[in-house]
């Protein structure tokens, strides 16, 4: 069944239309649910939740509007949070091949394995590695995720640069420290 059968077949709640978009779309999504969660269990229960939105909401998505997946990813990232505001409590995440994508951006640490940059990035304070999750990893915008995280544009900049800069002195801490990286530090030339 194709993306737009399964589109329109689910606005209709067609049944069969609703487990092909489940069969079809539950990996992507779950990585995205796993990300916010502190473990697969409740990534589980985070994207069934999600699952029943996007039901809810399907008959408002426009076909000619962007991606179909993008909206669900969302849908999903949207609903975690709001879980995750609500519980308040420290959640890790675990990022799945975006990771290589952000390690690889960083020029003088290309180096570095994709369990290193996960271990950096759980370590951050729960608003930095937040935000630094929505805007780098899942391309919110600093307006969307200032109106998702109820903040200020200016404290979603702020906590991404704090951020960045805090994973950079980290790197910069363990490239030192770890004789199996680099023979110099490529920051020093």
């Amino acid at each position: 069944m194709n993306e737009r059968d399964i589109i329109l077949g689910c606005k209709a709640n067609d049944k069969k239309c609703q487990e092909a978009l489940v069969k079809q779309y539950s990996d992507s999504l779950l990585s995205v649910s796993y990300r916010y969660s502190k473990d697969i269990h409740e990534a589980k229960d985070h994207l069934q939740d999600a699952f029943i939105i996007i039901f809810k909401e399907i008959k408002g998505f426009r076909m000619d509007s962007g991606s179909f997946e993008g909206w669900m990813k969302r849908i999903v990232a949207r609903s975690a949070v709001k879980k995750y505001k609500r519980k308040r409590t420290f959640y890790e995440f675990s990022m799945s091949e975006n990771v290589r994508e952000l390690s690889s951006k960083a020029k003088a640490y290309d180096k570095l394995k994709v369990d290193e940059v996960l271990l950096l990035i759980k370590s951050l304070p729960d608003g930095f590695r937040e935000v630094l999750n929505l805007h780098v990893l899942e391309g919110y915008s600093f307006q969307e995720i200032s109106n998702l995280l109820n903040i200020t544009d200016s404290s979603v900049r702020s906590r991404l640069s704090r951020a960045r800069k805090t994973l950079i002195k980290r790197f910069e801490i363990m490239n030192k420290f770890d004789t199996n990286k680099l023979s110099h530090h490529p920051l020093d030339e």
